[in-house]
């Protein structure tokens, strides 16, 4: 098909004609039908293709999103766990700090007024504890005294004894203290009322063990309260402690009133042994003067025993010097 033109009145006008065929024009006419199928082909598929990569995108996103929020969760866990775990190494004050800061090279020290200390001590464990086979070579002893320190501790979670902090046990020895912190450590002294009630708690807890254990475990407490130094020593096994500015408080935990009533007693001890060498030696020199007097008494008697011997002698000699003068008279 071809358009004819025709000329009319000074007018053109366009007139289809069908009465012939142009195969060139049919040719061209079929290829660009080709190129625009083809051109829309591949704009659905670049759309379809964008539109996975999009959806990809998204499902990526979103998985990426979900993994951060559990990694995220995580060392949320990661850091409570930790915090927990330093806890009952650290005071959880001490524990803060520790996790927040971002070196490990300071030091953690402080100094406190007006802390409250106590020293309670099981007096007659040692006499409890023997190694026998019936026993377990003593393990039962120690699992029953890990159970009273463990309801000491259980103790110090009740809402009253906030303000107590366990400091450390060494052997029977448990070791605690209050008013470590500006948020316990009251202008009024509080904190020292609730030392002393967790004093009176552990002796009711100890009479309980005592009751359901068949044993007669006895209990001597001692508090102090001073200025103290408080600190943690190591990094990678820290150990928190706290130490009185006027040496109060010994690395075994005994105070000092301990240590003078020890000195006090080997004091004595030593006067009583000096006594009893001065006795020993008293009744040394009177062993040795009664052996001299029995030596000077053996030998006066020797002595006597010779003149005896001697006066023997002499009258003898005196009888045969007669004998001979007889037997001449004669």
């Amino acid at each position: 098909m071809f358009p004819v033109f025709v000329k009319h009145n000074n007018f053109f006008s366009v007139v289809l004609s069908f009465s012939r065929e142009d195969p060139n024009t049919s040719i061209q006419w079929l290829r660009l039908e080709w190129e625009a199928i083809a051109i829309v082909v591949i704009i659905v598929f670049i759309l379809f293709v964008h539109a996975q990569q999009v959806e990809s995108t998204a499902r990526l996103d979103f998985i990426w999103k979900v993994q951060a929020q559990e990694e995220k969760e995580q060392m949320e866990n990661l850091r409570e766990y930790n915090l927990k775990l330093l806890s009952n190494i650290l005071p959880l004050h001490v524990a803060k700090f520790f996790l927040s800061m971002k070196s490990d090279t300071n030091l953690y020290y402080e100094d406190i007024n007006n802390v409250g200390i106590m020293f309670a001590s099981i007096t007659n464990f040692s006499e409890f504890y023997m190694e026998l086979e019936a026993n377990n070579e003593g393990v039962e002893c120690l699992r029953l005294l890990n159970e009273i320190i463990a309801d000491f501790d259980t103790l110090l979670t009740h809402r009253r004894f906030y303000c107590v902090e366990k400091i450390k046990t060494v052997g029977q020895t448990y070791m605690c203290a209050s008013g470590l912190t500006a948020r316990t450590n009251f202008s009024d002294m509080t904190h020292i009322l609730a030392l002393a009630d967790y004093t009176f708690a552990l002796q009711n807890q100890l009479q309980y063990i005592n009751e359901n254990s068949f044993n007669n475990f006895i209990i001597r407490i001692g508090l102090n309260i001073g200025p103290v130094v408080a600190g943690v020593i190591g990094v990678k096994k820290p150990h928190y402690d706290i130490w009185e500015e006027e040496g109060g408080v010994d690395d075994d935990g005994d105070d000092d009133d301990d240590d003078d009533d020890d000195d006090d007693d080997d004091d004595d001890d030593d006067d009583d042994d000096d006594d009893d060498d001065d006795d020993d030696d008293d009744d040394g020199h009177d062993y040795d003067d009664h052996d001299d007097d029995e030596d000077d008494d053996d030998e006066d008697d020797d002595d006597d025993d010779d003149d005896d011997d001697d006066d023997d002698d002499d009258d003898d000699d005196i009888k045969e010097k007669k004998k001979k003068k007889k037997k001449n008279e004669m």
